[in-house]
Parts: structure tokens; C-alpha cells; sequence
């Protein structure tokens, strides 16, 4: 936390993450509902998507995984970076769960 030095510093400070705090709250609750996706939404329905195409066309998996890999490993989340066998490990486990789940979903079940 910040120094201060006077208490009416200290007062409008916590005045302003308050303000700060009850914004956001009213901002995301406007979102939900007015229907509108946030960027880990919109992330998880493109992942959704593409797992869906690997899962039917495995052919297409190895080069995306292996530049999902690389881009992870090298330059990474902000400042998070993975290690590229595992990421590629990772990518093709969650593929085999959702072949699984479409053969399910094929077969009935």
C-alpha cells in the first residue's frame, strides 16, 4: 500500500478504490445481463470451437499444437511462460477428452 503522509491522503485514497470497486461490480452485473461475453468467454468459445475441429480432424491437431507450444514457451501469457512438450501434452489430452465426449454425444449417450 501507498505512504501517506496526511490522513485526508489515506481517506480519499481508500475513497477512490471504493468507488472503483462498486463501478466494476455494477459494470460486470450490466454485463451478464445484458448478455455480454468478457475476453475469458470469448477465449473458452474459441477453444471450445477448435477442440471440436481437432477432434474431427486430427490431421489439423500437430501443427496447431505445435504452434500453440512454441508461441507458449517463447513468448508466453504476460509474463507466464510453459513449458512446450507439456503444452502440447496438454492441448492433445483435452483433444482425446473431446473425441471421447463427441462419440458419446454420437452414440446417445
Amino acid at each position: 500500500m501507498a505512504e501517506f503522509h496526511a490522513p485526508d491522503e489515506l481517506r480519499r485514497y481508500r475513497t477512490r478504490l471504493k468507488r472503483q470497486r462498486e463501478y466494476q461490480d455494477e459494470y460486470r452485473i450490466r454485463l451478464k445481463k445484458e448478455r455480454v461475453p468478457d475476453r475469458e468467454d470469448i477465449a473458452a468459445g474459441i477453444l471450445a470451437i477448435n477442440l471440436r475441429i481437432w477432434a474431427r480432424s486430427p490431421e489439423t491437431l500437430e501443427k496447431a499444437s505445435r504452434n500453440i507450444a512454441e508461441f507458449m514457451s517463447e513468448t508466453g501469457l504476460g509474463n507466464r511462460r510453459f513449458d512446450a512438450e507439456k503444452t502440447a501434452a496438454a492441448l492433445k489430452a483435452m483433444v482425446a477428452r473431446e473425441v471421447k465426449r463427441l462419440r458419446r454425444r454420437e452414440r446417445g449417450e
